[in-house]
């Protein structure tokens, strides 16, 4: 009888130390769950939700909960009372059995031999059995960019299969970042500007600027395909500026690196670090460059930087303009004394009222010039496809006619040229409106004829007229 009443009462306290432990590991994931979410890691949650089966739907933690700060508090318990901090993780310098135990060894293999459905750990991307020579990817012949060292990659292999924002690494924020509420949201404020939709801008896209395009390569596109040749003295440039008359194309370049470059992308303007708060300016810049290097390689495209780092020295400076214009110069230094894969490309119509220690920092200086004639006959053939023009119509004509015109304006004078075929049309249509008559199926414009053009380049003139101020200013402190 004794016998069986103590069997009982162990196996009552085995069920009720298993119920113990199943609240704790069903109360850890909860307080994971809510720290990933807090932190950015909106794949991972999604993740542990499937596969533990405990939603934040059914849960959410208690008032003044948090996972840091159960963390912290065993920190000090631990100091407290062993007079030593403990020692929560160990660097690993490669996959171990004896540390990762059977299930961390087969998950360790699975992910080398590139399993289906698993990720590859470099990009974030998602490999399939076949894929690839040899079924799968080896890790350990794998460098940060994700390409084996000496082979270029082709744009199928560097960009894979997965969807535009698949590609972006979603690497949440940097832990000390995530702990702190206020970087927190500063942090997210910054998160909204990274490109989350592909630009779909090629470099064949953009017409001439091939020397321009061929300083973006070798920042951006090389560097990563071939890394053992950008060391020591060869590193590539961390800065380049990209300057020159409205419409010329600066914006379209930066477009076609978002695409090409298979980069974290930021397109910060004066909105996005400019905080009427006092601090906030500074914070914003310094939290802009941690993330940027947290999800390196990344770029940081500043569009009109001369409305943020204009010449200092003005006396009617505000002093929070002066701070923030400081807080970049230090973080631009940052960038250049280290090997981190961020890059900063900047551009702005009006390079002479830049801050001199700004242009140090650019170490690369690029006027993008106005178009060449074929230049300007690729962009005209582009936006007016040979169908539309009539037999007379030349367009290598009017690209020799057109000195002086940024792309914008050419596509304005097609425009315009498109526009008269039609305003003909619809005149007609105006004067058959009284009689009541249906129309069917509408009458298509005619083509645009050699008039069209020449009374459309007769009412476009050019917008800028500053080609010698920029020639001088390049002269002077172009760098290419």
């Amino acid at each position: 009888m004794a016998t069986a009443t103590r069997t009982r009462a162990e196996h009552e306290s085995r069920l009720l130390e298993e119920k113990r432990r199943a609240e704790r590991g069903k109360n850890l994931i909860v307080l994971i769950l809510h720290h990933l979410t807090q932190s950015g890691y909106t794949g991972s949650v999604e993740a542990l939700q499937a596969e533990s089966g405990v939603t934040q739907a059914q849960y959410e933690i208690a008032d003044n909960i948090e996972l840091i700060q159960v963390l912290q508090e065993f920190e000090d318990y631990y100091e407290l009372r062993f007079a030593r901090k403990p020692t929560l993780v160990k660097k690993l310098s490669k996959f171990s059995a004896a540390v990762d135990g059977p299930t961390g060894a087969a998950r360790g293999a699975a992910a080398a031999r590139g399993g289906p459905g698993k990720e590859n750990g470099v990009h974030g991307q998602r490999t399939d059995p076949g894929s690839g020579a040899g079924g799968g990817l080896d890790p350990t012949s794998l460098v940060v960019s994700g390409q084996q060292p000496g082979k270029a990659l082709t744009r199928s292999q560097s960009e894979g299969d997965d969807p535009w924002e698949h590609r972006i690494r979603k690497a949440g924020l940097p832990p000390a970042m995530a702990a702190n509420a206020e970087l927190r949201e500063l942090a997210g404020w910054l998160q909204r500007d990274m490109i989350q939709t592909n630009p779909n801008v090629r470099w064949g896209d953009v017409a001439g600027s091939d020397g321009v395009k061929r300083v973006l390569k070798e920042s951006l596109v090389m560097p990563l395909r071939y890394p053992e040749y950008f060391t020591g003295l060869l590193q590539p440039w961390k800065g380049v500026l990209l300057y020159g008359p409205p419409g010329t194309g600066k914006t379209l370049l930066a477009k076609a690196v978002a695409t090409e470059c298979n980069t974290t992308f930021f397109n910060i303007s004066a909105s996005s670090i400019v905080s009427k708060w006092r601090g906030d300016s500074e914070k914003l810049v310094r939290v802009l460059f941690e993330l940027a290097r947290h999800h390196a390689p990344s770029t940081i495209f500043v569009d009109e930087i001369d409305a943020l780092m204009s010449a200092r020295g003005d006396a009617g400076e505000h002093e929070g303009s002066r701070r923030m214009k400081t807080e970049l110069l230090v973080q631009m230094d940052g960038l250049l004394a280290s090997s981190e894969q961020v890059f900063l490309l900047a551009a702005t119509n009006l390079p002479w009222e830049l801050d001199m220690a700004l242009l140090r920092r650019l170490e690369k200086r690029v006027l993008v010039p106005y178009p060449t004639p074929e230049a300007r006959s690729s962009i005209l053939k582009r936006v007016l496809p040979a169908d539309r023009l009539a037999k007379n119509a030349s367009l290598d004509e009017i690209a020799m006619r057109t000195e002086g015109y940024s792309g914008s304006d050419l596509v304005l004078v097609a425009k315009e040229a498109a526009m008269r075929p039609l305003r003909r049309l619809l005149a007609t249509l105006d004067l058959d409106a009284p009689s009541g008559r249906a129309l069917v199926t509408p009458p298509k414009p005619g083509p645009v004829s050699a008039e069209d053009l020449d009374a459309a380049l007769s009412a476009t003139r050019p917008t800028v007229h500053a080609a010698e101020r920029y020639a001088k200013w390049d002269a002077e402190f172009g760098s290419t």
